[in-house]
């Protein structure tokens, strides 16, 4: 942050500009600095409404340069919200309950697949996707992706932050549904 104005740092975390005034001129390295209290603690998962995603890459495991995982619960009755890999295929490991998975490629082209404990699923990088709890127990599964940090784009949340005209001219969805849309990434959606 060191070559950013104060004015765009400011703008950008929504907070007053003197908040930045003891930023360091330069990129700090290897500098001496109090240690972590003994009780520091990760932080926890994001509750979502649906499940749980717990992500393990380069981000937040420095030695996974070449492999990243989402350890992903799904409630009964809720899904693993559309979304897309951009970059990488993805693995599958089912480790508990039931999933249907349904894969959509271009020229309307989908398939649906059933899972249990112990199958393996393969999803091409770039192909939509998503995973609907058929069981009455949790839905539990491995993402795994060969590279060294998670990506997905959700469906939602890109066409929330689409400018609406466009997403009406394609999809015809109304003001209301629009609205509705979400800005930030369902992850794991919850049952209506």
């Amino acid at each position: 942050m060191a070559h950013v104005p104060k004015e765009v740092i400011a703008k950008n975390f929504q907070v007053n500009i003197s908040a930045f005034d003891h930023i360091p001129g330069s990129e700090l390295y290897i500098f001496p600095s109090s240690p972590p209290p003994d009780n520091a603690q990760a932080p926890e998962d994001p509750k979502l409404s649906g499940g749980t995603v717990k992500v393990v890459d380069s981000t937040t495991f420095q030695v996974s340069t070449s492999i990243a995982v989402a350890e992903v619960t799904v409630e009964p009755g809720a899904m693993r919200e559309m979304h897309w890999h951009p970059t990488q295929d993805e693995w599958t490991y089912y480790i508990s309950g039931q999933g249907r998975v349904t894969v959509f490629g271009s020229s309307s082209n989908a398939r649906t697949f059933n899972y249990e404990p112990g199958d393996v699923g393969f999803i091409p990088a770039s192909f939509g996707h998503y995973v609907e709890n058929t069981s009455n127990t949790t839905l539990r599964y491995l993402e795994i992706f060969n590279t060294d940090r998670f990506q997905d784009i959700s469906l939602n949340q890109w066409l929330a932050l689409t400018p609406p005209d466009l997403v009406k001219a394609h999809l015809q969805l109304d003001d209301e549904t629009i609205s509705h849309l979400s800005k930030t990434k369902p992850i794991v959606i919850g049952p209506q």
